[in-house]
């Protein structure tokens, strides 16, 4: 027999909404404060938590016994999955991560749940097999929900948004773990069993499971974090090795000027002689000679220490190839971007075209540039190659860039998206063109 609106909600909380339920709820809405809570809390951030753990409480409460409401009049099954629908409500609302990150958190708590709920179901059966005291089976019940509270800790602890590379198997591990956990949930839902031996076999699987995602949950940040120290690490050792080829650089150009210093003075008497004596070819005839034989002074230097680092150790290996570079650097003192970004986009576009670099017409150059565009920094690096090695269809898979990585591309596309920017590969007469732009008023 069907209940109106408001009878639905009268019997909610006069039948339903019992101490199981009101526990249940206190438990959940705990967990779903540790969600947001931040690692060094003060008197500010711990009233954020109180009110969090409030309104998530209160919103548990009215959406369960609208649910009900809904259930009693046309949607059967909408009420068992309730908790759920709050907690991707809360998600969506609460957290302010891209859109993977979260979507790999919300299926993570939403699997989570889902098995706790299940679990609540069979610990009530297991405690009514002990003892016939109504409050303890309903305690009983709410103990279960312990596991969605650990998931919502170490969902916190471990916080996958504070990187943006992950590896595309642990990530579809993690989602179909989590997803199996929820079509389970659901065919014990709707698979009603009292069998205790039965009930006992699927409380291990359900705990097991969720035991599995969370230590999933726990490796996939740690991959995550041990690849982002690698990478820093690097990277450092690249801005190490720059800052040791630009001393080197000042050093050797400092004893090439104190050479030219100490020799000049012979050199203009040996000219103001022949001018003397009226040989005015001949004198005009030694100096270009004797500019020609001077050393090129070989540095670079622009506002930014980092670029500059960068571009003088990249100067260095080109010239262990013998090859030359057209460098233009207009950019503010400051960029609002990681050094490990800054290093990493740099020496990945750099390295691709020293590497891949064909002589198509003589000695050609590689151009660099780097500029402030209206509200973007953009990188551009060119430089000839063989057409016939590249298919302009498929310019990202085609080579490896970076050292002792393959990421290549896809590190310079990570951090373009990072910086809500974009990065274009294309390939034009011969040419290979790397084209980033950054935008300047995100930070990383």
């Amino acid at each position: 027999m069907s209940m109106s609106f408001g009878e639905a909600f009268h019997f909610y909380f006069s039948n339903v909404f019992d101490l199981s339920t009101l526990i249940t709820y206190l438990v959940v809405a705990f967990g779903l404060s540790l969600l947001i809570k931040k690692q060094k809390m003060n008197v500010r951030g711990l009233l954020r938590l109180l009110l969090t753990f409030l309104i998530s409480f209160v919103f548990l409460v009215l959406e369960s016994s609208l649910l009900f409401a809904l259930s009693s009049i046309s949607f059967r099954y909408l009420f068992n999955y309730g908790v759920a629908f709050a907690i991707l409500l809360f998600c969506l609302v609460m957290m302010r991560e891209r859109v993977l990150t979260k979507s790999l958190k919300i299926f993570v708590l939403i699997a989570s749940i889902c098995v706790s709920e299940v679990l609540s179901k069979y610990f009530g059966i297991f405690v009514a097999l002990f003892t016939n005291v109504r409050f303890l089976i309903q305690l009983g019940r709410s103990v279960p929900y312990l596991l969605f509270v650990l998931t919502c800790f170490l969902v916190n602890r471990f916080d996958i948004s504070r990187y943006r590379t992950f590896s595309k198997e642990v990530l579809i591990t993690c989602f179909s773990l989590s997803a199996l956990l929820i079509g389970v949930s659901a065919f014990e839902h709707a698979y009603e069993s009292h069998e205790t031996v039965i009930c006992l076999l699927m409380s291990v699987l359900d705990i097991v499971l969720a035991l599995i995602l969370d230590v999933t949950y726990v490796a996939i940040y740690s991959i995550v974090e041990n690849r982002h120290k690698l990478i820093s690490l690097e990277v450092q050792n690249t801005l190490v090795e720059a800052e040791k080829v630009s001393i080197s650089i000042d050093k050797k150009n400092r004893e090439e000027l104190e050479k030219v210093r100490h020799d000049i003075k012979n050199q203009f008497s040996y000219v103001n002689l022949l001018l003397e004596q009226g040989k005015d070819k001949e004198a005009m005839t030694y100096i270009n000679n004797y500019v020609k034989n001077q050393p090129v002074l070989f540095s670079f230097s622009c506002s930014n220490n980092v670029i500059n680092s960068i571009i003088n150790l990249e100067l260095s290996k080109a010239q262990v190839y013998g090859l030359q570079m057209d460098i233009k650097v207009v950019v503010p003192p400051v960029l609002p971007f990681e050094d490990n970004d800054v290093v990493s986009l740099l020496t990945n576009m750099i390295d691709n075209a020293l590497e891949n670099y064909a002589r198509v017409d003589g000695e050609e150059k590689i151009i660099i540039r780097i500029l402030k565009q209206n509200d973007y920094i953009r990188f551009l690096v060119r430089n000839p190659v063989d057409g016939e090695k590249y298919d302009s269809n498929n310019l990202t898979k085609s080579k490896k860039i970076g050292k002792n990585h393959g990421y290549g591309t896809k590190i310079i596309r990570n951090i373009a998206t990072k910086y809500n920017g974009y990065a274009d590969f294309s390939l034009e007469k011969n040419h290979f063109i790397c084209d980033v732009l950054l935008y300047l008023n995100v930070k990383g």
